[in-house]
């Protein structure tokens, strides 16, 4: 592999830094999201501001990646509010004071619901997991998320999460609406290895276009759902020198212990 040709990791940080708008306030979660705007903010969004839910609310490009959302020395100074959650998760995200929201997922199906609690029953999981946080709040009340999963194993994405931690479209077909949501929230796409999807009208996930190297039986083998067949365009890669970044971003968070990061 020649020094400009991406691996599928940095072809999918890349990608998902185009979800990181210049000017635009996002809410980020943590690992992905967080290396992602951090991709964006030194290629393309030098103004971007992240809301984090542990009450951050910052702009412009620290010289360290943050370890966590409440590290605040790793910030820099270029800091809008020192706040907490209460801050975060209820005064901005409920006011309509964000442009779209990006989380990190581990397990998630086709209707774009999260389940980062147990695997299996509840009361006898083969795996139980961390929680959502505040993932379960940003899922509920934000129009435009973006879901991040940097794996490609077939585990990962099911047709049906076993836990619902963080709501996507429920069951689609207008469900979400019906279990009391507001109209327009939910996901709106899910950036993974092989390709992105977004989630239609009826809050299914449709593959939209293919990571470079990749084949629609490979998103095939990958998904726990149908894939139509068709042709698909392709996600642009990145120049040398968009490559260079990627990879000095993933180098300094493989170094600052992002576990969901290192290869």
């Amino acid at each position: 592999m020649s020094d400009a040709a991406p691996t599928r990791r940095e072809q999918l940080l890349f990608t998902a830094a185009q979800e990181f708008e210049d000017e635009r306030t996002v809410f980020t979660g943590f690992h992905w999201p967080v290396v992602a705007a951090r991709v964006a903010r030194k290629l393309h969004a030098p103004d971007l501001t992240s809301v984090f839910e542990a009450g951050i609310v910052y702009r412009g490009t620290s010289e360290t990646l943050p370890t966590s959302t409440t590290e605040i020395n790793a910030f820099d100074g270029n800091t809008d509010m020192y706040g907490n959650s209460l801050d975060t998760l209820h005064t901005f995200l409920k006011s309509g004071q964000l442009d779209r929201a990006a989380i990190d997922v581990s397990n998630v199906d086709r209707f774009g619901n999260v389940n980062t609690t147990v695997v299996g029953e509840y009361d006898d999981p083969a795996v139980r997991l961390p929680g959502p946080g505040g993932a379960n709040d940003i899922a509920t009340h934000t129009e435009d998320l973006t879901l991040i999963c940097g794996s490609a194993d077939p585990e990962r994405y099911q047709d049906r999460v076993s836990y619902v931690s963080s709501p996507g479209h429920i069951d689609g077909d207008g469900s979400r609406e019906a279990a009391g949501f507001e109209p327009g929230t939910g996901p709106s796409k899910l950036v993974t290895p092989l390709g992105t999807f977004r989630f239609d009208e009826t809050g299914r996930a449709r593959l939209a276009r293919l990571a470079p190297g990749a084949s629609v039986d490979d998103v095939r083998e990958m998904t726990g759902w149908e894939i139509e067949g068709g042709d698909y365009d392709t996600a642009p890669e990145p120049d040398a020198d968009q490559l260079a970044v990627v990879r000095e971003v993933l180098a300094e968070a493989a170094d600052r212990n992002y576990a969901a990061i290192r290869p």
